[in-house]
């Protein structure tokens, strides 16, 4: 009982670490070095008071425009000189951004800057919006800076005579910043040339898979929520063989179940090594003769790149926007040609983006996790209807012993699977509302597909028992 109570510690402990490991490499990936002028500052001004202090000039004996023309130059050599491209460009993950920032931000921050007519300093006061983006901190729970997105986007849509040359450079800080902390943003495309394979998951299942979801899209109207289910179910359907293969490696299982008892039974009071020896052979001799054996118990783990794929779609479409520029290897403009909106609920944005999409993530996380759980309930009581059959025969005694070494590991399994259910729940809870469509779709295919599979099994079951 101790050596199983310390198994069920080490088991909880790991997979505690792994939730923690995800759910927060927002905050700890990445390289360490400075991305930006204000993180190589290192000072402690916030990032407004800093551009402030930066486009600080002397106005005595200058006529506006002369002020104006001054602030714009300094504003645009900041903007030029404001990325540490060096240090974007030696990770890998993180060129993009440094490209797209080069190619896009700046150039299009120039040209606002060179239209601004006003050369007010940007709000720092207690109640501003602009420290409140600058002073947000994206932890584990937390969603898209949803201040940085609404002042970057007053700034873009504003005309001169109502912008400030401080304003615009504040909202390209802004920007750069969300370009290079948030995580998996790089819009989808296929890489060619010597990119190919070291992209190879993308190249042959991230991408086929979010260029069908998007044609099927496009297909029914532009609706993407449509794109969506019908790629879920497509790609879910093609792994049912995989999911079959695992059930009847459950099948064999319960048929050799009687055997596997009685070798046990049959040693079960004999502590010699020759008696252990025995059994082991005896036990290998069974797993031999129904076809048992490592490989159909490392089965479902081929699903799990499909569905990582599917997941890696889900998350990206909402990103992959066209850049253009010349060179540009972001040509396509997915996240602006689909109809995203489902049930008032925008797929392509998260929490921040309205009480209402607040709302429907919330009743989407509930959900989420409402229907995981269902499926878990479901499953366990078929696995535990499959197993009172399977030892019908067998004495009371031995059943008893199996419980008790049941009922242990059990108890690790259930505290996984609601540590497995708070996890979804909280990546729905940061996630575009669409990740959450998209696991609401599979476990409510998951629970059809165990219904099915359930109604058939003891056909299987009479079949195999004939061949074995």
């Amino acid at each position: 009982m101790k050596n199983t109570n310390y198994r069920k510690i080490l088991f909880i402990s790991l997979f505690c670490m792994l939730l923690f490991l995800t759910s927060c490499s927002c905050s700890c990936s990445g390289s360490s070095s400075p991305k930006t002028l204000y993180a190589e500052a290192n000072t402690d001004k916030n990032k407004i008071e800093w551009v402030n202090e930066k486009l600080t000039i002397t106005t005595e004996g200058k006529t506006d425009e002369e002020i104006l023309t001054e602030k714009r130059g300094l504003a645009i050599q900041l903007i030029e000189s404001y990325t540490i491209y060096e240090n974007l460009t030696s990770d890998n993950d993180t060129k993009y951004q440094a490209e797209i920032i080069a190619n896009v931000d700046v150039e299009e921050y120039k040209e606002i800057i060179n239209k601004a007519c006003l050369t007010t300093d940007t709000d720092v006061s207690t109640e501003s919006k602009w420290v409140s983006a600058a002073t947000y901190v994206k932890n584990c729970t937390g969603a898209s800076n949803a201040d940085s997105a609404t002042l970057i986007k007053e700034v873009e849509s504003k005309t001169g005579e109502n912008l400030s040359v401080n304003d615009a450079v504040c909202a390209f800080v802004l920007k750069v910043e969300e370009r290079t902390t948030a995580q998996a943003t790089e819009p989808l495309r296929f890489y060619s040339g010597k990119e190919f394979f070291p992209h190879l998951f993308n190249n042959l299942l991230v991408y086929p898979i979010a260029w069908i979801m998007v044609f099927l899209s496009n297909a029914f109207g532009g609706f993407y929520i449509i794109g969506l289910l019908i790629t879920t179910l497509l790609v879910r359907t093609i792994a049912w063989p995989i999911y079959a293969k695992t059930n009847d490696m459950s099948l064999k299982m319960q048929i050799m179940q009687p055997e596997l008892n009685k070798i046990q039974e049959k040693y079960g009071n004999k502590q010699d090594e020759r008696s252990k020896q025995m059994q082991q052979w005896e036990m290998a001799q069974l797993y031999k003769k129904y076809k048992v054996g490592l490989s159909g118990c490392l089965m479902p783990f081929l699903q799990f790149p499909i569905f990582m794929a599917i997941y890696r779609a889900v998350s990206k479409i909402p990103y992959t926007v066209a850049y253009n520029y010349e060179g540009s290897p972001y040509k396509l403009n997915w996240a602006n040609e689909l109809n995203s909106n489902f049930l008032g609920i925008d797929l392509f944005e998260d929490r921040t983006a309205g009480t209402g999409q607040l709302v429907g993530i919330i009743v989407l996380m509930i959900i989420v996790v409402g229907t995981q759980f269902l499926s878990q309930w479901l499953s366990e009581r078929r696995q535990k209807k499959n197993q009172q059959e399977s030892q019908a025969d067998i004495p009371a005694y031995r059943r008893q012993a199996y419980e008790q070494s049941k009922n242990s590991s059990q108890g690790s399994m259930k505290i996984m699977m609601y540590m497995m259910m708070l996890m979804m729940g909280l990546f729905v809870f940061t996630s575009k509302a669409g990740l959450g469509v998209y696991w609401c779709i599979g476990n409510i295919y998951s629970m059809l597909q165990m219904t099915i599979n359930s109604k058939t099994s003891k056909q299987r079951m009479e079949k195999m028992k004939k061949k074995f």
